[in-house]
């Protein structure tokens, strides 16, 4: 499990900058959670030897525990409310 974690956060940070971009296009929720999820679980399929996230987290290198969670606490949030932050109307 702990060889696998740094493929999981590097998936996770890819798929993060996909939605990040993606939000410039689209506000329907359902088209995000379906990019994201196809994008973090592509980035985890084995090309050759390694999966995908190996070559990315090369370039980018490993996140750290903290970062691992509040990166996916943010996507959790953006995938659920369509905002990354709450505002009272």
């Amino acid at each position: 499990m702990a060889d696998f974690l740094p493929h999981v956060g590097a998936a996770l940070v890819t798929a993060c900058i996909i939605l990040t971009f993606l939000r410039r296009f689209s506000d329907r929720r359902a088209t995000m959670v379906l990019c994201f999820a196809l994008s973090f679980v592509i980035l985890l399929i084995p090309i050759g030897n390694y999966p995908a996230s190996h070559y990315i987290r090369v370039l980018t290198g490993d996140l750290s525990i903290f970062g691992f969670f509040w990166l996916g606490a943010a996507a959790v949030q953006v995938l659920a409310t369509s905002s990354r932050f709450y505002t009272r109307q």
